[in-house]
């Protein structure tokens, strides 16, 4: 497999930078579903999940989105434990409810940052 995924993660964090989360989203995916795994490319894609679900009109919808988010800033932080996959992760866990599961992934990066 061809290695695309530099590219298309620039593409995918500038379509979400400029508004077409959709655009982002449909190319990470793609990538992801090709077999790129690594944290930048599951945290670009939770990052589209997380804009889709603060924008959709359901309860369920969100919660959907929310939770597909929170396992990609997950696998991405349990590869990496970089800062901004974990405190993404905390705070989708907060929105979703699960403050232990939050407070965890705060205190791993608080533990990461501070060395």
């Amino acid at each position: 497999m061809a290695d695309r995924r530099p590219a298309a993660a620039d593409v995918g964090t500038g379509a979400g930078r400029y508004g077409d989360v959709k655009a982002a989203w449909v190319q990470l995916k793609q990538l992801a579903d090709e077999g790129h795994k690594d944290p930048e490319t599951l945290g670009l894609l939770g990052r589209t999940y997380k804009s889709i679900g603060a924008a959709a009109d359901s309860a369920q919808d969100r919660e959907r989105n929310y939770e597909e988010a929170l396992e990609l800033y997950q696998a991405g932080y349990n590869q990496c434990q970089d800062p901004w996959l974990g405190i993404n992760a905390a705070l989708l866990a907060m929105l979703l409810g699960d403050e232990a599961v939050a407070f965890s992934f705060a205190g791993e990066v608080r533990r990461t940052c501070r060395g």
